[in-house]
């Protein structure tokens, strides 16, 4: 009953956050200064987010509602705004937003170019005094992110077998109990390829299971569990946050 309570705050809090950003009144709204956190209490606030469930999965608990009109940065991934707000609910986003239209250029199709909008990330943060940089995938790399409370924000081969598939799969997917069964199943439900694409789609890893070999992750269409195959086949550029 616990998880479920869990995993329905979890979809709550990603559509009040998807919501918020169209709040016309959003700008009115009277705003406290907002206090800079040192990286003492980030640390000790993320500690807390992270939660091992019954099944043996760790996930990471949802940022709280932003108090911002994310309409200023709306050709920044969703996924790059949850992940500031779950750092810090302050987030300066107009400064954000100022560096972000200085560094990150468009192309011919008016997209904010990817190097650009990492490196406009990287500059933000380091105002913030946080580290934010290219990491490798591995197993141990990612769990130990999660485990300190940091999702790792990814780029990933656009595909729509994450909002078909992998999702409906995502949705069979046990929520207690011995994962033995599950891991087994895996073997065989797990993508074999990914057609190339073009398009890139962003995500944001919030959870893992090591006895499955799963990843919990966030797109801006909501979330699924994907293989460690799958991972490593579709995911190609992985960012990773330093306290």
């Amino acid at each position: 009953m616990k998880i479920k309570i869990f995993l329905l705050t979890f979809l709550l809090s990603i559509g009040a956050l998807v919501g918020f950003a169209q709040d016309e009144d959003a700008s009115s709204e009277s705003k406290e200064p907002a206090v800079k956190r040192t990286k003492a209490e980030i640390k000790a606030a993320i500690a807390e987010k992270v939660k091992t469930l019954e099944n043996g999965d760790v996930v990471i608990e949802p940022p709280e509602r932003p108090n911002v009109n994310l309409r200023e940065i709306s050709d920044v991934p969703f996924t790059l705004i949850y992940l500031m707000c779950y750092v810090d609910e302050n987030s300066d986003f107009p400064k954000f937003a100022k560096i972000v239209s200085t560094k990150a250029k468009k192309d011919a199709k008016g997209m904010r170019i990817i190097d650009d909008l990492m490196d406009a990330t990287a500059a933000y943060f380091s105002t913030q005094n946080l580290n934010f940089a290219k990491m490798s995938f591995s197993a141990n790399n990612v769990r130990q992110k999660i485990d300190n409370g940091l999702p790792v924000f990814c780029w990933f081969q656009a595909s729509e077998l994450f909002s078909t598939t992998i999702a409906m799969r995502s949705k069979e997917r046990p929520t207690d109990g011995d994962m033995k069964e599950w891991a087994v199943s895996l073997r065989k439900s797990s993508i074999k390829d990914f057609k190339k694409s073009n398009m890139r789609d962003d995500g944001l890893v919030v959870g893992y299971n090591k006895a499955t070999n799963e990843y919990l992750v966030l797109f801006g269409s909501g979330k699924v569990w994907l293989t460690e195959s799958e991972m490593k086949k579709a995911a190609y550029q992985l960012f990773q946050l330093r306290l």
